[in-house]
């Protein structure tokens, strides 16, 4: 793992926003542990909901990293496609982990076209999502590859 994705560049920390469905906060420890396990010195967590990105209250480009936290409530939010448009005008490819307790073979609709990667919630395919630039298979909630779908490319 490269010391600017685990340390950020000053080497002081990253800081990383979480973005979850609205009225759902995750447990900080649990996340804070994920990331810890995946060897990633966090300075600061930051945890919005996508209505947060659509309306601009918060700016992802003011983030090293941002994580979307795939749930069944994300799946219904109302702003899920306007958040996850604004994480993309902002050169982010979402990194989508799976919440602990989901199960599913699927494609969460957060990813499906505007994800770079879903991931279950394992520190080493965070580690790896993390420091590679290369698509990756996206994933189920046990690792195995997720149920096929239509990617759209979107230009920049």
């Amino acid at each position: 793992m490269s010391d600017e994705a685990t340390a950020g560049s000053s080497g002081k920390g990253l800081s990383i926003l979480i973005i979850h469905a609205a009225g759902r906060k995750p447990n900080k420890a649990s996340v804070s542990k994920l990331l810890s396990d995946a060897g990633v010195k966090a300075a600061s967590l930051t945890f919005a909901t996508p209505a947060e990105i659509a309306n601009g209250s918060i700016n992802p480009s003011d983030f090293d990293h941002v994580i979307v936290l795939l749930d069944d409530d994300l799946s219904g939010d109302d702003h899920l496609e306007e958040g996850m448009k604004g994480l993309v005008n902002c050169g982010f490819g979402a990194i989508g982990i799976w919440a602990e307790e989901m199960d599913s073979e699927d494609m969460h609709p957060a990813v499906q076209k505007y994800g770079a990667k879903q991931i279950p919630w394992d520190a080493k395919e965070l580690s790896q999502a993390l420091n590679s630039e290369a698509p990756e298979t996206f994933q189920s909630t046990r690792g195995g590859s997720s149920a096929s779908h239509e990617t759209t490319h979107n230009k920049c």
